[in-house]
């Protein structure tokens, strides 16, 4: 299986692990995803907007961008706290998702081994990632962010 498949599946389809992102952020309950429930801790609603500016960052990225901080921020602040701005959320992210994915259709396996742009905190241009090396980071950055959801969920 590509690497740009188990992205999908991280996301949307049946990653080993359980559920995908997608599943477990459409299970979120809409009056519970603005809430702090653990101290200093984000909530559901700050994790799915982080996640879409860095799958954002992941495609600039991919388009030849240097490396940085994600034009919205690390972690862009939730302007409206309601039921519309929820569901734009998760249209936002599925719709940067679909983007990076489509980004990936004409790729040859040569593509994969190309190098980011990334000149910070002094990495030198041989220690930069590779495409396949950044995918692996957003799909492992879906799961550990994904995890965090579900336990919030609970709450």
């Amino acid at each position: 299986m590509d690497i740009h498949q188990q992205f999908n599946h991280a996301f949307q389809g049946q990653p080993w692990h359980g559920k995908s992102s997608m599943e477990i952020i459409d299970a979120s309950d809409p009056g519970k995803v603005f809430t702090y429930w653990i101290p200093g801790a984000h909530s559901i609603a700050e994790l799915v907007l982080h996640l879409t500016v860095w799958t954002g960052e992941a495609l600039d990225r991919l388009n030849g961008r240097e490396a940085g901080t994600p034009k919205r921020g690390d972690w862009p602040p939730v302007l409206q706290k309601n039921a519309e701005s929820w569901n734009q959320m998760k249209e936002d992210f599925r719709n940067a998702h679909r983007k990076l994915m489509e980004r990936f259709e004409n790729f040859t396996q040569d593509d994969w081994d190309f190098k980011t742009i990334d000149y910070r905190e002094g990495l030198e241009e041989e220690t930069a990632d590779t495409y396949a090396q950044l995918v692996n980071g957003i799909i492992q950055h879906l799961a550990y962010h994904s995890g965090q959801i579900s336990l919030l969920q609970k709450f």
